[in-house]
């Protein structure tokens, strides 16, 4: 059936009529356009019927010879070479001649030999957590994590403030009157006060429970803007008991906050100065957890799931893993039920399987010169926890029914290699996040090979359609794409098989001879054997080079080309950095279109002096003018209902400060 994109905006439970929930400041610039760096090509449930102990009744053994054209800059880094933790990275060579790992080439072909033949997916680990921050429209409660008879309890509890001033909390201990409290103890309050301080606060003893005084327990957060408050929990009622795997999914949270990629706040001492807004990943929690009792927050979705986080709005892990959705292919582990990626490629499990192909290095026979030190825009995207663009509908990973969107693949950029603002960062910004790396102009060529064994005829011929995309043709337009900052354009590259040579050997005479492969009837009858299979049609739309012509592709952004001195940045940086876009887009309900649908969005404009009125200025809200509807094909059999603006017609966009 067909999907079809209307006016109503409304998909899995949300309704864009609803009444805004963010600031009016922000609204959706449909006068500007963009498209997503990625999307993802739709997966199923792998199929595994291969047995590889079985013979085959046809065995080729040979090697195709490759080449690889840079459509646009390459960047391959040499992490190993690099000379200080801020220093550029040098592209990676092998005695003085560039190179591309043959892993690095393997894992592309391997992904996209996974994609159309519905094979499994070898980066997912059995049971991969998802971790996520809370929704904000539904704030978790307090509660309390009890050790009891070395069973973890779950308990819900009553909280109440304790004042405190900024900055006396740290790494979860306050320091009152010459005794340290920590997350998690017990404390004595009295009972008649409305407020509590923590001159307030008495050690538990419990002889020292007179009336008038109550237990609680002590919880104490990170730090951020303007925080005031700590708290006290008070035991209430049992929720769930000998819930020991909440321990787990609370240790992965705790990682999470620990982990600096993802908490860019976390404390880390520089220069010896301590900052009192600085996050310490919840530190506190190791205590808590070593005494028995973790004042914590919790929720209890609408399918009986129950989550736990570090705070009202916090991060969270789902009670599902990747492993455990549908149409997440779970890496193969028997080597007598495999799919058709494992039986080629190799695996590991209870029998592993060898590989039957082997990459060489791709070494640089055509170098096309090299640009030191060029300074990368910072990477940065929304992770598998982002719903509106990595499930089906948005739901979230515990709903009935949840699907992901599929296996991330990067559009092409073809601007990128004739115009360095593509991908290059703003010295003048802040670049901690950013690299710098020796960058290989478009137009090198890299020679390799592919070597096979003992394979069948139908996999030697899918092989040279997954090197080729079906297009043997160094100026053809399915390409790969390869190396670092994929995202930024980088990395565009067109394989051609140029030779393709079988042995065919005699074993009882210990002879072979060599016989040249027609590689045009093989490439068409490996596309024969792929084409069937579900994303192979959104496969060959994002591997087309020329797929996105008419839009820029950059991650998404807040515009404001109405403040060109950046003024407001100045201010309140935090106003323009791009997760407001995110989480205005999540507020909106704002689903990343389909791959094989028009994938033109908007930047959201902030204006600090806006009115409320959101159509002011040549600003609408989405889907909130005309009334055009697009019809686009099948998604998976099922019907859908996308919501889109009013008008995908390219328009040319805003220009942005320092484009």
């Amino acid at each position: 059936m067909a999907g079809r994109f209307n006016n109503n905006y409304k998909f899995g439970g949300y309704d864009s009529r609803r009444k805004e929930s963010t600031s009016n400041k922000y609204s959706r610039n449909m006068k500007a356009g963009f498209v997503n760096p990625y999307n993802f090509v739709p997966t199923d449930a792998p199929k595994r019927f291969i047995d590889a102990e079985a013979a085959a009744k046809d065995k080729h053994t040979g090697v195709f010879s490759c080449r690889l054209i840079t459509r646009t800059p390459l960047s391959i880094p040499d992490t190993a070479e690099q000379s200080g933790d801020n220093a550029p990275y040098p592209f990676l060579t092998v005695d003085g001649n560039k190179i591309i790992p043959g892993s690095s080439l393997r894992g592309v072909i391997r992904s996209i030999y996974e994609t159309v033949t519905n094979s499994c997916m070898t980066t997912v680990e059995e049971n991969d957590v998802i971790n996520a921050r809370a929704d904000p429209k539904s704030a978790f409660q307090p509660s309390l994590l009890i050790r009891e008879n070395e069973e973890w309890n779950l308990y819900s509890a009553q909280r109440t403030p304790l004042v405190v001033r900024e900055g006396t909390v740290t790494n979860g201990t306050i320091h009152v009157q010459g005794k340290d409290y920590h997350w998690g103890d017990p404390v004595l309050i009295d009972d008649g006060n409305k407020k509590r301080y923590p001159s307030d606060l008495r050690p538990y003893a419990p002889e020292n429970l007179k009336p008038g005084y109550k237990k609680g327990y002590l919880f104490l957060g990170e730090a951020f803007g303007n925080k005031h408050a700590e708290g006290i929990f008070f035991k209430e009622n049992k929720i769930n008991g000998n819930s020991s795997e909440y321990i787990a999914r609370l240790d992965e949270v705790y990682a999470a906050y620990n982990d600096s990629s993802i908490n860019r706040n976390l404390y880390t001492n520089a220069n010896g100065k301590k900052n009192i807004k600085a996050h310490y990943g919840y530190q506190g929690y190791e205590y808590a957890k070593k005494k028995g009792v973790i004042p914590i927050w919790y929720q209890i979705t609408a399918e009986g799931k129950i989550h736990l986080s570090f705070a009202a709005i916090g991060r969270m892990v789902y009670d599902n893993s990747l492993s455990d959705i549908d149409n997440v292919g779970k890496p193969c582990r028997n080597r007598n039920n495999l799919c058709k990626a494992c039986a080629l490629f190799g695996m590991i499990g209870e029998k592993s399987l060898g590989s039957k192909v082997r990459f060489t290095d791709g070494i640089c026979v055509l170098d096309s010169g090299t640009v030191d030190n060029v300074l990368l825009k910072e990477l940065g995207s929304p992770k598998p926890s982002y719903l509106p663009f990595y499930t089906e509908e948005g739901k979230d990973y515990d709903q009935h029914g949840i699907r992901i969107r599929g296996r991330k693949f990067y559009w092409h950029n073809p601007k990128a290699a004739s115009d360095e603002n593509v991908y290059k960062g703003d010295p003048k910004g802040d670049t901690s996040r950013s690299s710098s790396v020796e960058l290989q102009n478009s137009g090198a060529e890299y020679t390799f090979k592919v070597y096979y064994d003992k394979v069948t005829e139908q996999q030697r011929n899918e092989l040279a359609w997954a090197l080729t995309l079906g297009d043997n043709d160094k100026d053809g337009k399915h390409c790969i794409k390869i190396g670092h900052s994929k995202p930024l354009g980088l990395g565009s590259a067109k394989i051609v098989i140029e030779d393709a040579i079988e042995r065919n050997i005699n074993v009882e005479e210990g002879t072979y001879d060599e016989t040249a492969v027609a590689l045009v009837p093989a490439i068409a009858a490996g596309e024969n054997a792929v084409c069937t299979n579900i994303g192979y049609r959104e496969l060959m739309r994002i591997t087309d080079y020329t797929a996105i012509a008419n839009l820029p592709i950059e991650y998404p952004y807040i515009d404001n080309s109405k403040d060109p001195m950046d003024q407001i940045a100045a201010r309140n940086p935090n106003a323009v950095a791009s997760h407001q876009w995110f989480n205005r887009n999540k507020s909106d309900c704002g689903l990343l279109p389909h791959i094989s649908e028009p994938q033109e969005l908007h930047p959201y404009h902030y204006d600090p002096n806006a009115n409320g009125n959101r159509e002011s200025n040549g600003y609408g809200s989405r889907g909130s003018s005309g009334n055009s509807s697009y019809s686009g094909g099948s998604f998976h059999g099922r019907s859908k209902s996308f919501s889109v603006p009013a008008t995908y017609r390219p328009i040319k966009p805003h220009s942005k400060p320092g484009k």
